[in-house]
């Protein structure tokens, strides 16, 4: 059995050690470090699996560093030195995760790079790494590249920037560029400022800093004292003593859901620029098509405009604010004091098949959708998603696209020749008597408070489908109110209501107007406490022609009427309603207590007048405690006690 045991050992630590592969082309390498000792300028260094280091990966030459898939291909330290340092010019690392990185007294637990002439990150996940500053990324006098990451879960243990940190070096003999695109920076943490993204300059001030973010999103990072996503300190330019050395500029980024820790005394919750004393020049801050908001949810603030150079603010929403007046130069379309009611953002980061990317995504009904008007810079024309921007782009890093009509079950407003996503935003979008006209089937619950046709071309195949939600309408399928209208159904099903209240499949108050049915079906639906498993018609006129009415349930034990149909009077009609029912079926509905069919309460409400007229209706199937076709109870007439409030006219029915 020994024997056994340790043959199965071996072969899976060699299966194991076979997953695990570094490459240029096809030459095979112990190591990432012996691959680029043995690579010339310009190689490519194929990385597969799962690599568990401790020694620091040394990027000392122009070479390329590249996994196939980062949830697979990672590059992990054991916690005791950073993952990757970068010495070399023009580097490109991608395709890979960079995890487990710590140095507790240098910068740059991920990847550091320092005074080289350019590093790409694309496509990478940098998460779980710590360091005394810029916990996942450090980068200092040196232009970065950074697209298509994810930068999460890291620490800045001692001083700023829990996901990125960035310095300028007089050392490095420029100004420099970091510019990052597409990209994710996430629950990452600062000891003290900068949850997401931290600058400082060490006193150094011959070269400016850009700090550029387009189409990125930053959520969720916590600071320990302000600037729970974006601090600077300003320092002024060596040559150029008017200006401040750090810049930075927001393009279509969403900057959401930062915080500052439970024991700070700050309250800059979102971006915080810092200066250190009034001859500090304030650094530059330019924001377009962007939001900032939901950091500072019930004091203190998403963005302080104090000691910021903000020469353009266009297209933007942002929360709560403070310092607007003197620190804005240009301005044009922008919104303050903004909430999630007016946002609509999704709970969390979301993606979309294709893409690798995520960002907060929101409805087509938000304050940020088709959020421009003035044009301040050239358009980008793609959002975090890879989804194409329209002419009318959205604020933030995403861009809200529409879902192609469904070809089947449509829903038209076949006056303006309009198509619409929901029955509901037809209705609210239609004036007073258009038609609007539906096919297939909906699942959906609507409220009607103005004149309109609703009408399919088959009951049989038009069907309108309640959700039991009894949240919305108290689970009727429709509801009608609004006075003084005129509303047709024709030629549909109602089904699937699970109401509450009154009527499971319509509810239907005090309209003044008329309501009219034609060639409808009403069937299967229920109310639970209410009246009228069908219709309910309170205090309206309603007409019902060639309709059948089947199936239906009042299911309260209590004094309940009408399993198909529940007629009583209102407040609005003292003249009196009438229901008039034409060549309509009624069939199999049921009630515990009164009225299968039909139940009519002349109690309800006040003593106002109520007329049923029946023509040519056939009445069978049903069951009810009292009355399994039809029961009534009546009141006093309001304006004569001696008279019944109730009037029935049966002609040619069954």
């Amino acid at each position: 059995m020994k024997r056994i045991f340790t043959v199965i050992i071996t072969c899976l630590l060699c299966h194991l050690a076979m997953g695990q592969s570094v490459k240029i082309g096809e030459q095979d390498y112990a190591s990432i470090n012996a691959a680029i000792t043995a690579a010339n300028e310009n190689d490519v260094i194929e990385i597969r699996g799962q690599h568990n280091l401790t020694a620091v990966v040394a990027l000392n030459k122009t070479v390329t560093l590249q996994g196939e898939d980062p949830t697979t291909d990672i590059i992990s330290n054991n916690g005791s030195t950073r993952v990757i340092n970068i010495t070399a010019a023009n580097t490109i690392i991608k395709n890979l995760t960079i995890q487990g990185g710590t140095t507790s007294s240098s910068t740059g637990g991920g990847i550091y790079a320092n005074n080289v002439s350019g590093i790409t990150l694309d496509n990478l996940i940098v998460k779980n790494n710590k360091a005394k500053q810029g916990g996942g990324l450090a980068i200092g006098g040196t232009d970065a590249t950074i697209t298509n990451c994810k930068i999460l879960d890291n620490e800045a243990t001692v001083g700023v920037g829990g996901g990125l940190f960035v310095i300028n070096r007089n050392a490095g003999g420029k100004d420099i560029s970091v510019d990052i695109e597409n990209t994710s920076i996430s629950s990452n943490i600062a000891k003290t400022n900068g949850g997401a993204i931290g600058f400082d300059h060490n006193g150094e001030g011959d070269y400016y800093v850009a700090i550029n973010l387009v189409n990125s999103t930053l959520n969720e990072n916590e600071a320990g004292n302000e600037g729970g996503a974006i601090f600077t300190k300003s320092i002024a330019h060596t040559t150029n003593t008017s200006t401040s050395v750090i810049g930075v500029e927001l393009y279509h980024t969403t900057i959401v859901h930062n915080t500052l820790g439970s024991g700070s005394s700050g309250s800059r919750y979102g971006i915080y620029y810092y200066k250190n004393g009034s001859s500090v020049p304030s650094g530059r801050l330019n924001i377009y098509n962007s939001i900032i908001a939901l950091n500072a949810i019930s004091s203190g603030t998403d963005v302080n405009f104090g000691n910021t150079d903000t020469e353009n603010l266009y297209n933007s929403i942002l929360g709560r604010v403070a310092n607007e007046s003197g620190n804005i130069t240009n301005s044009d379309n922008y919104e303050t004091a903004i909430t999630n009611a007016e946002l609509l953002l999704s709970a969390s980061l979301e993606t979309k098949e294709g893409s690798t990317n995520e960002t907060y995504t929101f409805t087509g009904s938000s304050i940020a959708k088709d959020y421009f008007k003035a044009t301040a810079k050239d358009l980008v024309t793609e959002d975090a998603l890879g989804q194409t921007r329209d002419a009318l782009p959205d604020a933030g890093a995403f861009e809200f696209v529409p879902a192609p009509f469904d070809p089947v079950n449509t829903v038209f407003n076949t006056t303006t020749s309009t198509q619409y996503y929901t029955l509901q935003e037809a209705i609210d979008d239609a004036s007073a008597e258009d038609v609007i006209t539906i096919n297939g089937t909906h699942k959906e619950q609507i409220i009607i408070t103005k004149s309109l046709t609703l009408q399919g071309d088959d009951a049989s195949e038009d069907i309108l489908e309640g959700l039991a939600n009894q949240v919305i309408n108290n689970g009727s399928v429709i509801q009608v109110s609004g006075g003084d209208i005129d509303v047709n159904f024709n030629h549909f099903t109602v089904t699937g209501g699970d109401a509450a209240g009154n009527g499971g499949g319509i509810n239907i108050l005090d309209v003044t107007g008329l309501v009219s049915f034609a060639d409808m079906t009403i069937s299967g639906n229920t109310t639970s406490t209410g009246h009228g498993g069908g219709i309910s018609a309170v205090g309206s006129d309603v007409e019902i022609v060639n309709t059948t009415i089947e199936n239906n349930t009042t299911q309260a034990t209590t004094e309940r009427f009408g399993g198909g149909l529940f007629i009583a009077p209102g407040l609005s009609l003292a003249e009196g309603a009438t229901v008039t029912v034409k060549k309509t079926t009624f069939n199999n509905n049921t009630t515990a207590k009164s009225g299968g069919a039909i139940g009519i309460e002349g109690r309800y409400k006040n003593g106002n007048p109520v007329a049923l007229v029946l023509e040519n209706v056939t009445i069978f199937g049903n069951t009810a405690g009292n009355g399994g076709a039809i029961f009534t109870k009546a009141a006093d007439l309001a304006t004569d006690n001696t008279q019944s409030n109730i009037s029935l006219v049966v002609d040619h029915s069954t």
